[in-house]
């Protein structure tokens, strides 16, 4: 059995709990989360140890393998210290939120010779896969765009994650459309262009962009255009709004992430219910996550390449820290008045062998 312990007790920590906890070849020993309330109640709901101190449990437990759920911008630490205990890693998208911090845990995981890979989890939905199929087979000819919507309800940033003023829509959202981008073309970013809004949130007191609009030119000419927002209103029949139109030069591939098969409608409410993500089917956790992980314990078995690596995950991060450099760095006094468009010019940043 691999021996499982889970950094930060949010949504993902519990799902990926319960993944842990029913597959055949793991064991879940030990989670860990900063609040004590929280650490104390998921230990009990999964009858193992809890702890607040992250380096206290790889001291006291006997541990294979980290599945790090931390907020976004707090994946170092524990990253690299699993990584220099020898561990194997799983890490929740992004990789990381600077390119500093993605370069740390990847040295770590080279030098301590460990399993590393990131739950860009739309490399197991379904949709992507026959669009990947598409590209690969040649049915759409040269792919010359990728229009793609990204989007969240107002929920998300404001009940879901207690850290969104310490990220944006485009860590949080663009960082899978960045993945699937590179993923399905097999190209590197060139070029950006990016403008974004603080209006509607820093009014509510969270210091983070409403919107961010994307123009991306790729090393192979293709032209994207990414659109990202998490202010829709929470009346939206579904918590997302994700959609793709690839275009190629002999054909089309169109993905609506929306509706997803189904539609509920009740007294309160009309809705398009999840059934591509944390579903249990016949009491058993499944989905897109149960696939990443999957895939994960195989590489581990068969000592074999993961799907997604550490290495090709950076540029996702490279791309997003490219398009907003001016992250975390407007305050303003009067928060409520503020209503900026920031542009980042147009070659600012250059991915693959040419460096930013």
């Amino acid at each position: 059995m691999i021996k499982f312990a889970i950094a930060g007790m949010g949504i993902r920590g519990n799902l990926f709990s319960r993944i842990i906890s029913q597959h055949r070849d793991t064991q879940l020993v030990a989670v860990c989360d900063i609040r004590n309330e929280i650490a104390n109640k998921t230990s009990k709901m999964y009858n193992v140890k809890g702890y607040t101190d992250w380096g206290h449990l790889l001291d006291q437990e006997e541990v294979d393998a980290a599945y790090i759920a931390t907020p976004d911008d707090a994946h170092r630490g524990p990253a690299v210290l699993a990584a220099e205990r020898g561990l194997n890693l799983l890490i929740e998208k992004p990789l990381a939120t600077s390119m500093t911090d993605c370069i740390a845990i990847n040295e770590a995981v080279q030098k301590a010779g460990v399993k590393g890979s990131v739950v860009f989890h739309n490399r197991w939905n379904p949709s992507f896969i026959r669009a990947k199929e598409a590209i690969d087979s040649g049915e759409l000819g040269k792919i010359i765009s990728l229009n793609v919507r990204a989007n969240d309800t107002l929920y998300v940033p404001t009940q879901m994650l207690r850290w969104a003023s310490r990220s944006s829509p485009a860590w949080f959202l663009l960082s899978h459309a960045f993945d699937l981008a590179l993923w399905l073309t097999g190209a590197k970013a060139h070029s950006i262009f990016a403008k974004g809004i603080k209006s509607k949130l820093v009014g509510m007191g969270i210091d983070t962009y409403d919107l961010i609009h994307t123009m991306i030119e790729f090393s192979d000419g293709v032209i994207g255009l990414f659109e990202t927002t998490w202010v829709l209103p929470d009346s939206m029949p579904s918590l997302v709004d994700v959609g793709w139109e690839i275009i190629g030069d002999e054909g089309a591939f169109y993905v609506n992430q929306q509706e997803q098969m189904v539609r509920k409608a009740t007294q309160e409410k009309f809705s398009f219910p999840m059934t591509i993500s944390d579903i249990d089917i016949h009491g058993i956790a499944s989905g897109r996550e149960f696939f990443v992980f999957e895939s994960f314990i195989n590489s581990i078995r068969k000592n074999s390449k993961p799907v997604v690596t550490i290495e090709e995950t950076i540029e996702v991060t490279r791309i997003i820290e490219g398009l907003h450099p001016f992250y975390q760095r407007e305050k303003t006094s009067s928060p409520r008045k503020m209503s900026t468009m920031v542009e980042v010019g147009v070659d600012t940043y250059s991915g693959g062998n040419d460096g930013v």
